[in-house]
């Protein structure tokens, strides 16, 4: 359309022709569909909007494999959705939405979750819960402590929340970092202790490792994490119930850590291997 730069009368020629079709892209497309597992709309006030994926990579690692669903009738159906996506990708699509449908009770959703310490209090039980309902959510969930010998240079630069062990095998104490000083696990409102006894004492750095593996065989590794809910990467935070990445939580356990810190961090039902503690668990 022209541009009138200054007041006047002007004489338009104006085509009376049928305009042609423009061409508009392929390579967008949105799906719906049930699904292994992957976030869905809770009820019509959800305005969450559907993932946008670019890979098949990316369906896996969201909504599951392309194996057969299971709607309980004990006759496995056909997963449409994921075929679909993979094809849709092979052919060269580059954007896919996809918005899963689940029929399930919504009140009640039927989430696996594994307890590794049901022995202890319920404010220091810690567990894991999958975020979205699914077969697909039968998976491992592999806690591992790792230990690492810590310096003085060490112990100054720890963020706030780290968790120190110090002392022979068969007499361990673990103490806490508040603020820039070192406290009793067991008692963080204590008194400090004393940096030099520490230092004495072989202290190492206590974190923990956490691998979620689905029933599809799709692994996803958190490292560094911490055992206090001080630490930056405190296995409550990174594994939130909402994190602060809305597509962390589209893939991402919930981590259920009932109390602020861990005076032992060894699950109850954990088979202790010094150095290090395995927690594995098939959630249920």
């Amino acid at each position: 359309m022209p541009e009138y730069l200054a007041p006047g009368v002007y004489v338009e020629e104006t085509s009376f022709r049928a305009k042609s079709i423009e061409g508009v892209g392929t390579s967008t497309t949105a799906f719906v569909g049930p699904t292994r597992k992957g976030p869905f709309r809770l009820d019509l006030d959800d305005l969450s909007t559907p993932e946008l994926l670019t890979s098949y990579g990316d369906f896996e690692r969201i909504y599951g494999s392309f194996a057969d669903l299971d709607f309980g009738a004990g006759v496995a159906a056909t997963n449409f959705v994921a075929h679909a996506a993979r094809a849709f990708f092979n052919e060269g699509g580059g954007r896919l939405y996809v918005a899963r449908v689940f029929a399930g009770d919504r009140a009640n959703l039927p989430l696996a979750r594994i307890v590794l310490n049901p022995a202890a209090v319920a404010a220091s039980r810690v567990g894991f819960v999958a975020r979205f309902p699914g077969a697909a959510g039968n998976g491992r969930i592999i806690a591992r402590e790792v230990v690492t010998p810590a310096s003085g240079i060490v112990m100054t630069n720890a963020p706030a929340g780290s968790l120190l062990r110090t002392g022979p095998d068969n007499a361990l104490v673990h103490s806490v970092k508040v603020g820039t000083d070192w406290h009793p696990a067991n008692d963080p409102a204590g008194a400090a202790v004393d940096p030099a006894t520490l230092t004495g004492a072989t202290p190492r750095m206590v974190t923990m490792i956490v691998t979620t593996r689905d029933a599809d065989g799709n692994e996803i590794t958190y490292d560094d994490l911490g055992f206090d809910r001080a630490h930056p990467r405190w296995a409550g935070h990174v594994l939130a119930a909402t994190p602060s990445r809305p597509r962390r939580s589209a893939r991402e356990p919930v981590c259920d850590h009932g109390r602020r810190q861990c005076d032992r961090p060894h699950a109850a039902r954990c088979a202790v291997r010094r150095p290090r503690c395995r927690c594995a668990g098939r959630a249920r």
